[in-house]
């Protein structure tokens, strides 16, 4: 009985390590000082995105700035294999050079219908990211070692 035990704690043990190793990410930000918002505001805060795009293209205030490609991982699943993500960023006027490169930073599922995955973007002085969670189960993408770059 208490080596049954014993197995069930280890096993714990490794599967609550094996998840923080996967998800660690989110520390990285956290410790970089970035607004790390809950998954379920994902909706919410992709059609507010989509709409200051939209509006910023037509106004000129916004410009299509990067384009690239990295491989994601669903996350803690095994199960689930690791895929491309394309990230397309765009550059705000209103914010200098040197307060911030690429206000907005939207990471798609490039084999899955352009699906987003993650959102980064500065607003009010502050970078910010969430996560789709029907997509993925962590942060991915470790965050910029530049201070003024969302990507």
């Amino acid at each position: 009985m208490k080596l049954q035990i014993l197995s069930l704690l280890a096993t714990l043990v490794i599967s609550a390590n094996t998840f923080a190793s996967n998800c660690s990410n989110e520390i990285l930000y956290k410790n970089a000082g970035w607004v790390i918002h809950e998954p379920s505001e994902f909706e919410v805060i992709y059609k507010k995105v989509n709409t200051k795009i939209e509006t910023g293209m037509n106004a000129q205030t916004l410009d299509y700035d990067v384009y690239a490609i990295y491989n994601f991982e669903h996350g803690t699943s095994l199960e689930k294999p690791d895929f491309i993500a394309e990230m397309n960023s765009w550059d705000d006027f209103s914010t200098s050079k040197d307060e911030m490169w690429g206000d907005i930073a939207i990471y798609t599922n490039h084999d899955h219908n352009s699906v987003p995955l993650e959102i980064h973007w500065y607003e009010n002085g502050q970078r910010h990211i969430v996560i789709n969670p029907l997509e993925v189960e962590c942060i991915n993408m470790p965050p910029t070692a530049t201070v003024n770059s969302v990507y």
